[in-house]
């Protein structure tokens, strides 16, 4: 059986890092995904980077960039402290590697600069 997992999304929220007990850098972040086109449903995904993935991803992106995630699932378990007798389990995407997409702030810029060249060329062309 193979478990892997190709997201293509953007943030929903600007990602966290944290440290483990044995000082593991490590980073949650949640992916918002088209299912079906632009307007069709959308799909949300919960994952975790390690070490310089981690690092990186928490230091370049934020909230709304565009990155795809290759992983696998892999679901989590543990106690609720509240109550004893219920467990609780939450299935997360473990990142094997991610690659940056466009990023928002970078396009404005380069379009509004595009923008006003094209505007000086109209203004020489009059």
């Amino acid at each position: 059986m193979t478990n892997i997992v190709v997201i293509e999304g953007r943030l929903l929220h600007d990602p966290e890092l944290s440290k483990t007990n044995t000082a593991r850098s490590v980073c949650t972040f949640t992916i918002i995904c088209n299912t079906r086109g632009p307007k069709g449903p959308k799909e949300i995904a919960t994952c975790e980077a390690w070490d310089n993935d981690a690092e990186n991803l928490c230091k370049y992106l934020h909230v709304g960039d565009r990155l795809t995630v290759t992983g696998y699932l892999h679901s989590k378990h543990w106690e609720n402290p509240i109550r004893r007798s219920e467990d609780i389990y939450r299935t997360v995407v473990s990142v094997r590697s991610l690659s940056f997409g466009d990023n928002r702030k970078i396009e404005e810029e380069v379009e509004k600069a595009l923008n006003e060249k094209n505007d000086k060329k109209e203004k020489k062309t009059k």
